[in-house]
């Protein structure tokens, strides 16, 4: 089977043709572009790719990888804090109607935990997440051996840092964030703020769901010999439980890997 994947960012967005069969992926050729600020433009821009890898390529799918909120069942697109263009817009319809081929829509945290589920750093886990620590920070979990997803918003992210606080966790564990407290702290300092977020909101979920792994895409895969040590000194003291804490094999092109995922998930 061929497919197209459609991973729309906060900052880049990636196209991707490619095959999937015998459950390896087969990536046939990407495009990747500075994400558009209105989702028409993104269609307009991603045209004439998808359109050859329907021509050419026999695609039947094309999977969107995309920030929350969102109803992935009817694929609306609410109110994503990094796209602001593609609020309240029923974006599984318009792909569908402007292309005429079958569309899934995913969060793109959940995206990419199936995605390191079936070819990276998350295969053998029973139990892991998958957190984006890019543009914002999100959250995916593979639960019990399958992806977990309700008819409800799970928003990691959204969580407010503390009662008083008007910081969320999108802010404090985003690489966006992170640049913006390194102007406020000094990179020392909003390093190691970033980071003790982190390691609280990773043993909070190992004492809750008892997770195998965690996997960290963004900042956190990009500097992983920095970060690593640290926030597993501060998980250590905090966790009742062992847990494996790995980068993205996938590092920049996660968002490539999400959005195939997102055709099979």
């Amino acid at each position: 089977m061929n497919v197209i994947g459609l991973d729309i960012g906060g900052t880049n967005t990636t196209v991707t043709v490619a095959g999937y069969k015998n459950n390896a992926v087969n990536i046939f050729k990407s495009y990747k572009f500075k994400t558009c600020e209105k989702y028409i433009d993104e269609i307009e821009t991603s045209r004439a790719f998808i359109e050859d890898g329907i021509k050419n390529y026999n695609a039947e799918i094309i999977g969107v990888s995309i920030g929350g909120p969102l109803d992935m069942k009817k694929g609306l697109i609410i109110n994503p804090p990094h796209l602001p263009g593609y609020w309240n817009i029923n974006l599984k319809t318009l792909i569908e109607r402007e292309f005429n081929i079958r569309v899934n829509i995913v969060h793109d945290a959940l995206s990419s935990a199936f995605a390191e589920y079936k070819w990276g750093n998350g295969k053998n886990a029973k139990n892991m997440v998958f957190m984006t620590f890019g543009t914002g920070f999100g959250a995916g979990f593979i639960l019990n051996g399958k992806p977990y997803y309700t008819d409800k918003h799970t928003e990691l992210g959204y969580n407010k840092i503390s009662i008083r606080s008007k910081s969320n966790y999108d802010y404090v564990c985003s690489g966006s964030g992170l640049n913006d407290m390194v102007k406020k702290y000094g990179e020392e300092k909003a390093v190691k703020k970033s980071l003790n977020y982190l390691s609280y909101i990773l043993s909070f979920l190992s004492n809750t769901l008892g997770l195998d792994k965690a996997i960290i895409g963004g900042v956190f895969t990009y500097r992983y010999d920095e970060f690593y040590p640290y926030v597993m000194e501060k998980f250590k003291k905090l966790s009742l439980n062992n847990m494996d804490i790995k980068p993205s094999m996938f590092g920049i092109d996660i968002g490539l890997y999400s959005s195939i995922a997102a055709c099979i998930i």
